[in-house]
């Protein structure tokens, strides 16, 4: 049994003749009738009552009809399926994060793909960078989102930079360093908290 047959049956099931069904296949009768003749002999029943003037399905040939159709579409789903993995459209993504670096922007990124590809379910691990690296490694998961990788290791893996982030100083209005737009990053040294 196998598809080029199970489409043959269900359009002769369709238009209740073979010539109809050879017509529509764009075979020649003869071929439809071996494709049926063999997949009766296959399963030892008769699929369809024929006499000179018309085919009429038998309560097997119903049954098969049920069940080829429903193989048929199973058979297309796969191969739209497949399609999909392949460009990356279903499955699953794992995406480590570095909270710090991806707070702007990791909830509308998330739900943007999300939009395009429905069919891909997006799992999130918050990670230090080291925990990204290992993750990276072992294959645990598939994309990371953190700061520049360490020279050392930076051949190993391909990344792309994103954004570039600023670094700022947050002080109160009657701090000595308040009216000044730009400051070097040593006039805070003598500060009592610097928190990244």
């Amino acid at each position: 049994m196998d598809i080029k047959t199970l489409k043959s049956f269900i359009t002769v099931a369709k238009h209740k003749s073979f010539s109809e069904a050879a017509r529509e296949l764009h075979t020649v009768q003869p071929a439809i009738s071996r494709h049926i003749s063999s997949l009766e002999t296959e399963l030892g029943v008769s699929l369809f009552n024929r006499n000179s003037r018309d085919v009429a399905i038998t309560p097997a040939g119903e049954q098969l009809l049920k069940d080829a159709t429903a193989i048929l579409a199973l058979t297309a789903q796969a191969k739209t399926q497949v399609k999909r993995a392949h460009n990356g459209q279903v499955g699953t993504l794992n995406i480590a994060y570095l909270s710090s670096a991806c707070l702007s922007f990791m909830a509308t990124l998330v739900r943007a793909y999300k939009s395009q590809f429905p069919q891909v379910h997006v799992t999130l691990f918050e990670m230090t960078a080291t925990e990204q690296i290992e993750a990276l490694k072992n294959e645990r998961v598939d994309i990371a989102f953190s700061r520049p990788l360490p020279s050392s290791i930076a051949d190993e893996f391909t990344s792309h930079c994103i954004y570039t982030d600023t670094l700022v100083a947050i002080v109160s209005q009657s701090h000595q360093l308040a009216d000044q737009s730009v400051i070097n990053l040593a006039q805070l040294k003598d500060e009592l908290f610097i928190i990244f």
